[in-house]
C-alpha cells in the first residue's frame, strides 16, 4: 500500500505538471482539475482527510501551494521577460482580471507587479523559492521509495575535448541572492544584440560554490558565445575566450536546486576513481534549456569539470 507521504508526492507533481501546461504551454486548464476534490481522487483519499494529510506534512494548504507555484511563475517573467505583458500573465497564471493578479501579487511581494518589473525587491522572492524548495525537499527526504529511486540513478560522466568559444561575459560579484538582477542584465543586451540563446550557447563559470562561500566573496560569470565584434553596452559586458581543455562532463536535467548533488558526485566519488585532476580552469555549466522557458524540471544543462 502506498504510504501518505507518497500520496501527497503524488498530488505535488500532478499540480505542478497542471501549472506547467498552463504556463510553459499557454494551454487552458480546467478549473475542477485543481479543485480540492479531484485532488483528492489522486491520492486516493476522501477530501477531508487528504486536505488534512496535505496541509499537516507540507505545512500548507493545497490551495497555497498552488498558488506560490504561480507567484514564482509569474515573479519570473516579470523578471525576465519584458516583452509578456502583466495582463497576459496575469491571465496565464489563472487569474480572471489583471486587477486582481494586482492585488494578490503586491500582498505577497509587498510590491504591484509593475513596480516588481522596474525595481524588484528579492527578498520576499527568495522567500518564496526557499519556500518551494523546502517543500519538494520535505517529500524527498520523508519518501524512502523516492529517495532510493534517486540514489540508484548514478551520473554518467565522459571525458571530452570542448572548443573554444568567444564569448561575452557579464561577471557577478556577491550575493547569490542577487543573481536576478545580473540576469536581467544580461538577458536585455541579449535581446539588444539578437543573440536568442537558439543561436548563442549559454554559460555560466563558476568560482565560488554558494554553500561554502561568503556573500562578499561570492563570484560567477555569465557568458553567450559571440561571432563578431563586441559592441560597446551599457551592461558592462565584456569579450573572452572559453578555452579548449579536456573535461570530464554529466548531461543534467532537473531543477538547479537537485544540481549540487550531481557537481558534489563529480569531486567527491568520480575523481576518487578515475586517474585524474581538477585543472586551473573553473567549472563550467552550459544551459542548454532553462526556465521559465521550461519546466524546472526539464531545464537541461552540460556540466564541465576542466581536468588537467
Amino acid at each position: 500500500m502506498k504510504s501518505i507521504r507518497y500520496r501527497i508526492s503524488e498530488v505535488v507533481t500532478y499540480i505542478e505538471i497542471l501549472l506547467e501546461k498552463q504556463f510553459i504551454l499557454e494551454e487552458p486548464i480546467e478549473k475542477n482539475e485543481l479543485e480540492l476534490k479531484s485532488l483528492a481522487s489522486i491520492a486516493c483519499l476522501s477530501s477531508y482527510h487528504f486536505q488534512r494529510c496535505f496541509t499537516s506534512l507540507l505545512e500548507l494548504s493545497p490551495f497555497e501551494f498552488i498558488q506560490l507555484l504561480r507567484f514564482k511563475w509569474s515573479a519570473s517573467k516579470l523578471l525576465y521577460r519584458s516583452e509578456i505583458s502583466i495582463t497576459d500573465i496575469a491571465f496565464l497564471c489563472g487569474f480572471e482580471s489583471a486587477e486582481g493578479f494586482s492585488r494578490a501579487f503586491k500582498k505577497k511581494f509587498m510590491q504591484s507587479p509593475r513596480t516588481f518589473r522596474q525595481s524588484p525587491d528579492l527578498n520576499s522572492w527568495e522567500i518564496l523559492n526557499q519556500t518551494i524548495n523546502r517543500i519538494r525537499s520535505k517529500l524527498m527526504n520523508q519518501n524512502s521509495d523516492i529517495l532510493d529511486n534517486c540514489l540508484d540513478k548514478r551520473p554518467t560522466v565522459e571525458v571530452v575535448m570542448i572548443e573554444k568559444v568567444r564569448v561575452g561575459v557579464l561577471k557577478h560579484e556577491g550575493s547569490p541572492a542577487q543573481i536576478p538582477l545580473t540576469l536581467r542584465k544580461f538577458i536585455q543586451w541579449r535581446k539588444e544584440n539578437k543573440l536568442s540563446p537558439k543561436i548563442s550557447r549559454t554559460f555560466n563559470l563558476m568560482y565560488s560554490d554558494p554553500r561554502t562561500t561568503a556573500d562578499s566573496e561570492f563570484r560567477m560569470d555569465l557568458c553567450a558565445q559571440i561571432k563578431s565584434e563586441l559592441k560597446e553596452n551599457l551592461q558592462g559586458i565584456v569579450e573572452s575566450t572559453i578555452p579548449s581543455m579536456r573535461c570530464a562532463r554529466v548531461d543534467f536535467r532537473g531543477r538547479d536546486s537537485d544540481m549540487a548533488s550531481v557537481i558534489d558526485y563529480l569531486y567527491r566519488d568520480w575523481l576518487d576513481t578515475v586517474d585524474e585532476l581538477p585543472g586551473e580552469y573553473p567549472l563550467i555549466i552550459e544551459r542548454v534549456s532553462f526556465y521559465p522557458d521550461v519546466a524546472e524540471k526539464d531545464a537541461f544543462s552540460k556540466i564541465y569539470l576542466p581536468l588537467k
